[in-house]
C-alpha cells in the first residue's frame, strides 16, 4: 500500500475517532448541572443534537455515528461554530 493511500485511511479512521469523541461530550453534557455553555460549544451541541438525540437507553450506536461522522466530513460542526464566532464581537 502506498504512502498516501495508508495516509487517506488514517485520515478516515481518525474522523471516526472525531466522531465518536465529539458524540460522547455531547453526551457528557447532558449530566453536567452546568447548563450554561461557551459559544463554541454550544453551537457545536446543537449542530449535534439536531442529527442525533441524546441517548436515554441502551441503544446501538452505530447510526449515530455515522450521521455525526457525516457533519464531521462535511464540516458541519466547525462551519456553524467558525460562523457564529465571527459575529462575536471579541477586539
Amino acid at each position: 500500500m502506498s504512502a498516501a493511500l495508508k495516509s487517506l485511511e488514517v485520515v478516515e479512521n481518525l474522523s471516526q475517532v472525531i466522531a465518536i469523541e465529539l458524540m460522547c461530550a455531547c453526551q457528557g453534557l447532558e449530566f453536567t448541572s452546568h447548563k450554561t455553555f461557551g459559544t463554541g460549544v454550544a453551537i457545536a451541541y446543537k449542530t449535534v443534537r439536531d442529527a442525533i438525540p441524546k441517548l436515554e437507553r441502551d441503544r446501538p450506536t452505530y447510526r449515530d455515528i455515522e450521521k455525526v461522522h457525516a457533519l464531521i466530513v462535511a464540516e458541519t460542526v466547525n462551519d456553524a461554530v467558525e460562523f457564529e464566532a465571527d459575529r462575536l464581537d471579541v477586539f
